[in-house]
């Protein structure tokens, strides 16, 4: 039997690790006032009215052996950064995903960034920032992944 060495199933044979499983933005374990939620052009729902300084955090996430963060984004506002930190939305810094201008609200785009190791289970907080008073972009998933 033959395996295809771009088959996705074969990947587990040749020692890579498993892709990386993206969590649904809307399965924080908290949330800050204002954002919201709404129907994605992608499926599932997405955040929005995500503004400077506002934040989403998540439960329980296990950074073994993971250095890269990813996060399906759309903007039709001004874009900005999502900072990545562990703990507390002040916690340290372990990421930052620059979010660019995509032209609709449900135009979607894959970022990507390198994050700085970390062992164990975190309370993870996405951080928003950018300019204050304006609609930064949405969110619709998040993972974790090695780079290779």
């Amino acid at each position: 039997q033959w395996v295809a060495i771009d088959d996705p199933l074969a990947a587990p044979y040749f020692g890579f690790p498993a892709p990386a499983v993206p969590t649904d933005a809307t399965s924080f374990s908290g949330v800050s006032a204002g954002i919201g939620t709404q129907g994605s052009s992608e499926g599932n729902q997405n955040l929005d009215f995500i503004t400077n300084g506002t934040f989403t955090f998540y439960n329980n996430i296990t950074l073994d052996n993971v250095d890269t963060f990813r996060a399906r984004v759309s903007s039709a506002g001004s874009g900005g950064v999502l900072e990545i930190h562990l703990d507390s939305a002040t916690g340290p810094l372990i990421g930052q995903c620059t979010v660019p201008v995509t032209g609709d609200w449900q135009v979607w785009t894959t970022v990507s960034c390198g994050i700085t190791p970390s062992t164990g289970a975190h309370t993870v907080y996405l951080v928003n920032t950018g300019p204050a008073n304006k609609n930064l972009y949405n969110l619709l998933w998040f993972a974790f992944s090695t780079a290779n």
